[in-house]
């Protein structure tokens, strides 16, 4: 009977410095803080979807977050809105609109109605940490982010030569 009990007495303590390990795990990363704002064209209209990436100058893990219809976002780095860590970023924007017929975007509601024709999409200087000149500062507190955003803009449309 006392073999069972130490048996069982050390199972018990291998299980609970397993478990005791394994509860550790996932928390050596740097502590995040709130992210969160709006994006903006220059027009003072929202960007209404897309991502907003936070790439860290000090390297590791970048944060993000998807844009709302009203242009606003929060960000997270090891989970969904869990914020960033303290330090310097760049900051990329980026879209993928398709655009769609006036008719399909009425059909589809008006929640659709910014996609009709040619849509107001973000420029593609901010899709790439060599181009973008968006720089945020994450501080140990709450951070709103104002961002302002060039519209893309859409290569003239070749003609052909009038022909006589």
């Amino acid at each position: 009977m006392a073999g069972r009990t130490a048996a069982t007495a050390r199972l018990g303590a291998i299980l609970i410095l397993a478990l005791g390990g394994v509860a550790g795990c996932g928390t050596d990363h740097p502590r995040t803080y709130p992210v969160s704002g709006v994006a903006r064209f220059s027009d003072g209209g929202p960007v209404r979807s897309g991502y907003v990436e936070l790439i860290p100058d000090a390297g590791g893990p970048s944060a993000r977050g998807r844009i709302d219809s009203q242009g606003r976002f929060v960000v997270g780095t090891y989970a969904a809105q869990d914020g960033a860590a303290a330090g310097e970023y760049s900051v990329l924007v980026t879209q993928h609109v398709q655009p769609l017929s006036p008719e399909r975007a009425r059909a589809l509601g008006p929640e659709h109605a910014e996609h009709a024709g040619a849509p107001h999409r973000v420029s593609l200087r901010y899709a790439s940490r060599t181009s973008t000149d968006l720089r945020c500062t994450v501080k140990e507190s709450d951070n709103e982010l104002s961002l302002t955003v060039d519209a893309h803009e859409a290569a003239p449309v070749k003609r052909a030569p009038d022909s006589m």
